[in-house]
């Protein structure tokens, strides 16, 4: 309860903390949960989406400033929300639904002892908590980046040396805009070598940004 999220106004920050205390009483009692889910307009005002969602909570994980519900969903399997974007959550009882890869808990496990789920390796891989399929991607860093990559691949990373300066290293990556993001904040001293297909959809992202620029410059 001493935990504050910077850039919440301290009403958010109680919120968050009834959502959270609710998510571990459903994962305590192997319970469902159904809740509503919003958005927010350039109004700042909340806009709900237009239906009550229902999901079985796994865990919590904080990435980026954020905590995010990881759950099992009838529509998306395994999903994430954000606690922060979540109303009137409520603890059905009904018991958790799984899937064979993520089987659902039973009550005497903690969150941390769930079976298939590595609830870590999950947030590591999912950047910015978009959702998708992960791939391998092999990337190339500069070494002064060894400990940004250890930080947020964590240490089991392999890191082969390329040269005196650089190493190389492969990690399962969900593609979003927000991995190009952050991979594109070091410049030139990390780049994406393979699959071809992730560095075409990096410069796809990358030539219209650049080129409004260009085109003011033009003008």
């Amino acid at each position: 309860r001493q935990v504050t999220v910077s850039g919440r106004v301290k009403t958010m920050n109680e919120s968050i903390y009834y959502n959270v205390d609710r998510i571990h009483d459903a994962i305590a009692h192997n319970s469902q949960i159904t809740f509503r889910y919003f958005d927010w307009g350039v109004d700042r005002e909340r806009h709900y989406r237009d239906r009550t969602y229902a999901a079985s909570p796994y865990a919590l994980c904080w990435d980026d400033q954020n905590y995010y519900l990881i759950a099992h969903s009838e529509r998306h399997g395994i999903t994430h929300y954000r606690v922060d974007k979540m109303a009137e959550i409520t603890v059905t009882r009904l018991p958790r639904e799984g899937t064979d890869e993520y089987p659902a808990f039973e009550p005497r496990y903690s969150d941390a002892q769930t079976r298939n789920l590595d609830v870590s390796r999950y947030g590591r891989s999912v950047f910015g908590m978009f959702s998708g399929e992960t791939e391998p991607v092999k990337m190339r860093f500069h070494n002064s980046l060894a400990g940004v990559v250890i930080d947020r691949f964590g240490r089991d990373v392999l890191l082969i040396p390329d040269g005196p300066e650089h190493f190389i290293f492969t990690a399962e990556i969900t593609v979003s805009p927000i991995y190009f993001g952050w991979i594109s904040g070091f410049g030139d001293r990390a780049r994406i070598l393979h699959p071809r297909a992730v560095v075409e959809k990096y410069l796809a992202l990358c030539g219209p940004a650049v080129a409004q620029y260009q085109s003011d410059g033009a003008a």
